[in-house]
């Protein structure tokens, strides 16, 4: 789903990436209207399992096994290999998107940031290296390291190929599934230019709150030409 501003020159283009259990379509996700009123061109893309692609069986297994490996608990092997898939296919998913959308006259491809929330904020980390023209990525919600170093998305952020990406982390204020010293670990990781922000991240329909979408809109217009 592509939503832009009619005409004018080419815009920034922002990939925003939905949170467990959520949808593209879904109207949590309605918060980037702000963003295209601001000029940008923003993309919602359902995340493998998710969305129309969404099974019964898988979906729910993934989710359960995401949360557990977030919160440092031990996978079953067939459940790991399904969070492994689902970062393998988050990847091809990403940066084919960013790279489709980006041969469209209207959109500047050398201008583009990720806003994922929760696991869409895991998927952006793990999708960095792969999208050319990337200058910020936003991770709303909790976020922390993954004691499995094949899936921890600190481990696919590369330093060296993300010096000119700047990360913005938006902590939750309140109670979270990801362990305190798990969400700080993974914020010290990531590279310079970065900040954390300690905000009510999301908000009941698992979207952003308002302050949120105010903090990542004013980090976009710095980061975003």
């Amino acid at each position: 789903m592509l939503h832009q501003q009619p005409g004018g020159s080419a815009a920034p283009l922002i990939l925003v990436l939905h949170g467990t259990g959520s949808a593209a379509e879904s109207s949590a996700l309605d918060f980037a209207a702000d963003w295209v009123r601001a000029g940008f061109s923003v993309a919602r893309i359902d995340l493998p399992l998710h969305g129309r692609r969404a099974s019964p069986k898988l979906s729910d297994r993934l989710v359960a096994g995401y949360r557990s490996l977030a919160s440092d608990q031990p996978l079953d092997a067939d459940t790991r290999a399904l969070v492994e898939e689902f970062a393998r296919q988050s990847i091809s998913d990403i940066s084919r998107a960013a790279q489709a959308l980006g041969k469209l006259d209207n959109i500047d491809a050398s201008q583009i940031a990720l806003v994922g929330i929760g696991v869409g904020g895991t998927a952006a980390l793990w999708a960095a290296n792969h999208i050319s023209g990337l200058r910020g990525c936003v991770v709303s919600g909790g976020a922390g390291r993954f004691a499995d170093s094949e899936l921890d998305p600190i481990s696919e952020f590369d330093a060296a190929s993300q010096r000119n990406v700047s990360s913005l982390i938006l902590a939750p204020s309140g109670e979270s599934e990801i362990p305190a010293t798990s969400q700080t670990a993974f914020f010290e990781a990531l590279p310079e230019p970065k900040r954390r922000v300690d905000v009510a991240a999301s908000d009941r329909n698992g979207g952003l709150a308002s302050d949120a979408v105010s903090v990542i809109g004013d980090f976009l217009k710095e980061t975003l030409a």
